[in-house]
């Protein structure tokens, strides 16, 4: 008799499918580009080699790593049981923010070893190529809801700054949307092991500090609050202790410490760009923290200076 199985949506995300068994769990996740899952999948299989935890795709009974069905890829995953760590606990805890950086630190000493060309990016434009013409765009047609006079003086100096480190940035493979939700942990909080580092569909080729700038931008996203001036001290030291554990497994040149805040800057571009018009609200954050950012860029640079 053939055994049942169920298959449920998995939370908010329309291309992922929970696929409940009597032996086991799995995820079965549809993929939009093709050239894009068969980089996932190279740098998924060289880092489970390397040791680094992470989910890859099973294989099918021809040892492939996906199908195409009605000329879409789908990949299956195993299922992993295990949580997030919550912004509130890590606000809390100095040496959780630490072992975020100790983690992503890790991750890029592995994928710093991974030979890029094998990957061909070449259908991928660099981090920022653009964002300058798009923020022109976005205003054209959304000036009544944002401050563009205000903005657009503000990126002619954030450009300057990053144009002046940009050549002299390190550039690796790079995870792209290294945050906490894409880090999955086993046990108590204090005793918690990662399992997984997941969501390697966006991987590319670029300058290394962006996933460290991603990390710390996604946590004052999310803990920003500009009637309570006391967030920005929490982020500081968050801000100081995520760099500090990046800093005991990799390293940071100076002129990467110096253009950090540039790339905050263009980063918090991206988020508004991103949530307009899916989430007003959201989008008018990223403005708001944009502007703030601007304000701390010697209190930002003196942190990363101070650092080991």
């Amino acid at each position: 008799m053939a055994h049942s199985h169920q298959i449920k949506e998995l939370g908010q995300d329309k291309r992922s499918k929970l696929i409940i068994t009597p032996e086991q769990r799995y995820i079965l996740k549809s993929k939009q580009d093709l050239n894009q899952l068969q980089r996932e999948n190279l740098i998924l299989e060289f880092l489970h080699k390397e040791g680094i935890p992470v989910n890859s795709p099973l294989r099918t009974q021809d040892h492939s790593q996906f199908t195409i069905t009605e000329n879409t890829p789908y990949c299956l995953y195993t299922f992993l049981e295990g949580t997030t760590i919550d912004l509130e606990i890590i606000s809390e805890n100095v040496s959780w923010c630490e072992r975020f950086g100790i983690i992503l630190g890790s991750l890029h000493s592995s994928l710093s070893l991974f030979p890029a060309p094998l990957l061909n990016f070449s259908d991928i434009p660099p981090l920022f190529e653009g964002l300058r013409e798009r923020v022109l765009k976005f205003f054209q047609k959304a000036s009544g809801r944002y401050n563009a006079s205000r903005i657009l003086p503000y990126l002619d100096l954030v450009e300057s700054s990053f144009s002046s480190f940009e050549k002299v940035f390190s550039r690796q493979v790079i995870h792209r949307d290294f945050h906490l939700e894409n880090l999955l942990f086993q046990g108590t909080h204090k005793n918690a092991q990662l399992i997984a580092i997941l969501d390697f569909e966006l991987v590319t080729y670029g300058i290394k500090i962006f996933d460290l700038c991603y990390l710390v931008s996604g946590v004052l996203s999310a803990i920003f609050d500009s009637h309570n001036t006391n967030f920005s001290a929490s982020w500081y030291t968050i801000l100081h202790s995520m760099v500090n554990g990046y800093l005991q497994t990799n390293i940071m040149n100076e002129n990467e410490k110096k253009g950090f805040w540039s790339v905050l800057m263009q980063i918090q571009l991206f988020f508004l760009l991103y949530y307009h018009p899916v989430d007003i609200s959201k989008a008018k954050r990223a403005e708001e923290i944009f502007y703030w950012i601007y304000e701390q860029k010697d209190q930002i640079e003196r942190i990363l200076l101070k650092s080991p």
